[in-house]
């Protein structure tokens, strides 16, 4: 049985060091061992290795504001080098640096021997000449929390410890890996190393590690897929992925840990088959790794009463789903008991359910809604960063936000599940068009259609559309497939169509006409059209299109160079940049950034934010495009942009401006500042603003979430908050006091 770390908060506030001394305690406990391991050791001495390290964002501001998670990824970059107890390692830090953050170092077992020890304080290094001694040993990781500078990169040399077999996803080839472990067949340890991936282990399970490229790639593309299920498109400074960040996934003996999450790492058990598990991806017995890999993404404000192990499993069911995988509610047969609790009659009680119950609430919103809907979902967190501090809060604020997102009213739905929707939500909800269809009937392998809801609109309308006909492939590339049929007829009017790619439902057009992209290229999918009306009644899907994508193209050609860049938002400290998309004969797949002639990273959108800044510096910036064979265009023209020598109160708030962060404006009088990105939200309403002097009064707001302290105007009376409340009205509630 799977086992996660759930600490209380005393626990987590808490620093602790594993005792372990000599390598043989962590290496093996053979009579003729140490000899061996001493002899093995010898050969491998490190004379002098060099490596550049990532600059990585700050790992706490991105947990906290992005992810809203206590753990997140990690900040540990592999060395491969291995000290012994005996072993004075120096660390040469690279005086020229630009960074005035400089890195930390660690000094772990290849395999934990405790949870605390993967996620014990780095030691700070110095520009220059750093000494490490004493009789600990372990694997030396690096991290290095600069935020981006100019150099983009920092150079460090390591000289003394011994180096173990480490693999280097584009660097290091298979012949060479198998040499490695050829040759050190008992190594202390090994890694593994892609972008977004570390994986550290013992010698315990080196010989397990036998195709290292496709374990990265596997673990990359669960990435991947938790990336898309929380949001992070880089669309907006507040839905981007991690800087410089790794999920680190590592080996531990602990006794009773099966595999867990918590700080800088993720650990499976070797005294089990959790790690081999994690050297296996391609065999059953992935789901626990998609879980703990989950852990470092989910939601806080979204687990209200014993929801931690429930909500985590929606990124397990999305990386089921995108690997093509048999849905576990399926595969275990957890819908008849899922069905028996929503057709049982009495009082529902959502909370006592079990875990595959509970999870069968939130996946039957990804059914009925579509792939996009967590994505969504996760956005709307962001975007309103609501203050959420009671389990009340977090589920009236997450039966409200998945209304919003489905753009139905789910009272019904919610209610069916036992869910109390109390009045103040209920008149956010009724705002939006009624649920007509019983979304409670869904499960992931269908036999029929869900019911309608009794009273929904347009009720009285039984009858489907027709069948699409004629659907065919116009269009076929590498990356993309252009559907296109024939239009469905209705008793009353067709309203749109649904997209079915390998059976599961992937996006709705109201023409008779659909665009897949980004697809894998030569990779089969199967496509179904059905078409829906008014009432939301849905036909029958058209007989399967089988197509094949075409191979990848050879490409020479670069795309256009990008156009039109200028300056966004700035402040003391970041500083954005625009620009207009570029073309390409095939695909555009995303966008370079330059500053001052260095590369400082890349992104898919057409706005970039750049962080940790110098106050009242100028910075150049330039832009370029690549395509899916990584051709480059020409640098664009580039904009110069100065930072601010303090945080710029704006003349008015103006809807059409792009604020980041401490930017201040001026409303109606009072002066507001920044919490996030915004754009077009009024200050005085919107929920990424907030007042600079919580004494100035402002019209009260239904809509708007106050704290503690603010002063509002209501019927020309002055009233401040006691706490955090919304559409609480200051004349009747007494979390408002008159002034």
């Amino acid at each position: 049985m799977k086992k996660s770390l759930l600490f209380s908060a005393a626990l987590l506030g808490m620093v602790m060091f594993s005792d372990v001394t000599t390598a043989e305690e962590v290496i093996h406990s053979g009579d003729n061992e140490k000899a061996t391991t001493s002899a093995i050791v010898q050969n491998n001495q490190n004379i002098s290795t060099k490596l550049e390290l990532k600059q990585s964002e700050n790992l706490n501001t991105y947990r906290s504001t992005i992810l809203d998670n206590p753990y997140g990824p990690s900040t540990n970059q592999s060395t491969g080098i291995y000290k012994r107890a005996n072993d004075v390692i120096e660390i040469y830090v690279d005086e020229s640096t630009d960074q005035t953050q400089l890195p930390t170092y660690t000094v772990t077992t290849p395999a934990l021997t405790n949870f605390s020890e993967g996620s014990a304080n780095g030691t700070q290094l110095v520009k220059g000449r750093n000494v490490i001694s004493g009789s600990q040993v372990g694997l030396i990781h690096i991290r290095n929390e600069s935020g981006q500078t100019a150099q983009g990169k920092l150079s460090i040399e390591i000289k003394g410890g011994v180096t173990i077999p480490r693999f280097i996803l584009g660097e290091t080839t298979q012949q060479e890996w198998t040499k490695m472990i050829a040759d050190n067949p008992t190594a202390v340890g090994y890694e593994l190393v892609s972008d977004r991936v570390l994986v550290t282990g013992s010698n315990r399970t080196l010989q397990d590690a036998k195709d290292p490229e496709t374990i990265l790639n596997a673990h990359e593309k669960v990435i991947t897929f938790h990336n898309q299920t929380s949001g992070l498109d880089g669309s907006s400074a507040v839905h981007r992925k991690p800087v410089g960040l790794f999920q680190h996934l590592r080996e531990t003996i602990q006794s009773g840990y099966y595999m867990y999450a918590f700080y800088q790492h993720t650990a499976y058990s070797s005294t089990s088959d959790a790690m081999r598990a994690v050297l296996n991806p391609t065999t059953r017995g992935q789901w626990g790794i998609w879980h703990e890999l989950g852990h470092t993404y989910q939601l806080s404000r979204m687990n209200w009463k014993d929801l931690t192990e429930v909500t985590v499993n929606i990124y397990s069911m999305r990386a089921e789903k995108g690997l093509g995988v048999r849905s576990r509610l399926e595969s275990d047969n957890r819908y008849p008991t899922i069905f028996n609790y929503l057709n049982g009659t009495g009082q529902k009680q959502f909370d006592s359910q079990n875990v595959w119950t509970k999870l069968g609430m939130f996946w039957q919103l990804e059914l009925a809604f579509g792939e996009d809907f967590y994505p969504n979902l996760h956005k709307m967190y962001r975007n309103e960063q609501r203050s959420l501090p009671t389990e009340q809060d977090k589920r009236q604020y997450f039966v409200v936000a998945a209304s919003k997102i489905s753009g139905q009213n789910l009272q019904p739905f919610f209610e069916k599940w036992g869910i109390q929707v109390t009045a103040e939500s209920r008149i956010e909800m009724e705002k939006l068009p009624s649920l007509t269809k019983k979304i409670w009937e869904y499960r992931d392998e269908m036999t029929g259609e869900v019911g309608d809801i009794d009273g929904g609109t347009n009720n009285n309308d039984k009858e489907a559309p027709t069948i699409p006909t004629g659907l065919a492939a116009n269009e076929v590339t590498s990356h993309s497939v252009n559907l296109a049929w024939n239009p469905s007829s209705d008793n009353t009017k067709v309203k749109g169509y649904n997209i079915y790619r390998n059976n599961v439902k992937v996006g709705t057009t109201d023409k008779p006409e659909y665009l897949d992209g980004n697809l894998k290229s030569n990779e089969v999918y199967v496509y179904q059209v059905s078409a829906y009306d008014e009432a939301g009644n849905e036909s029958a899907r058209t007989s399967f299109l089988t197509v094949v994508t075409r191979q990848e193209e050879k490409d020479d050609e670069a795309p256009s160079i990008p156009t039109g860049l200028t300056q966004g938002s700035v402040t003391t400290n970041t500083a954005q940049i625009l620009w207009t998309a570029a073309t390409d004969n095939l695909r555009v797949a995303g966008y370079n950034i330059y500053r001052d002639g260095v590369k400082i990273n890349s992104v898919t959108g057409l706005n970039f934010t750049d962080t940790n800044l110098v106050i009242n510096t100028s910075y150049t910036y330039q832009v370029s495009a690549y395509d899916g064979a990584g051709n480059e265009s020409g640098k664009s023209q580039a904009v110069t942009i100065k930072t601010n020598e303090q945080n710029v109160i704006q003349d008015t708030w103006r809807s059409d401006q792009i604020y980041t962060a401490g930017d201040l404006v001026i409303y109606n009088g009072i002066q507001y500042r920044a919490k996030w990105w915004v754009r077009g939200e009024r200050p005085d309403t919107s929920q990424a603003w907030e007042k600079v002097d919580k004494t100035q009064s402002e019209e009260w707001g239904a809509n708007k979430a106050y704290s503690g302290g603010d002063q509002v105007v209501y019927k020309g009376k002055t009233y401040e908050a006691k706490w955090w409340n919304t559409n609480s009205n200051p004349e009747t509630s007494s979390v408002w006091v008159l002034k």
